[in-house]
């Protein structure tokens, strides 16, 4: 007899508005059965399908950058740039927690965190507006 790699007995979760997310649900993973679980293939691909949409948005982003900045203060703007990734990645990471510990329920919290999205893009075409178009390298070629 093999020893589980994870068991999971009667895992419930009740919001404090009575919605119950999970009942009772069931399951042991065998050493190497990762993939067979319920629903991980499709999150391991949606997964590598954001990351890689995250890549075709940021390699692009952070080269504007690099062109964009006045050679005295590129180094500057590029970790300040690197600062604010990781203080959204912290962020992501904390709304998780905030989310978890109030009392909404899974469909009010992406909604939440839809119109927090919403007024950010707003935001940011605001901004968009403002910032000089063109790129600085251009003058003096």
């Amino acid at each position: 007899m093999t020893t589980a790699a994870l068991s999971i007995r009667d895992l419930q979760k009740t919001y404090d508005n009575g919605f119950q997310a999970l009942k009772g649900i069931s399951f042991e993973v065998q050493p190497g059965d990762f993939f067979a679980l319920p629903g991980i293939a499709i999150l391991c691909v949606c997964f590598a399908l954001s990351s890689a949409a995250l890549g075709l948005y940021m390699v692009p982003l952070q080269a504007a950058a690099q062109r964009r900045a006045p050679p005295e203060r590129r180094a500057r703007i590029l970790a300040a740039g690197n600062m604010l990734n990781a203080l959204a990645a912290m962020a992501g990471s904390l709304s998780v927690l905030f989310v978890t510990n109030t009392g909404l329920s899974p469909n009010n919290a992406l909604l939440f965190v839809a119109a927090l999205q919403a007024a950010i893009a707003l935001y940011m075409g605001w901004r968009w507006r403002r910032v000089p178009q063109g790129l600085h390298d251009d003058k003096a070629a």
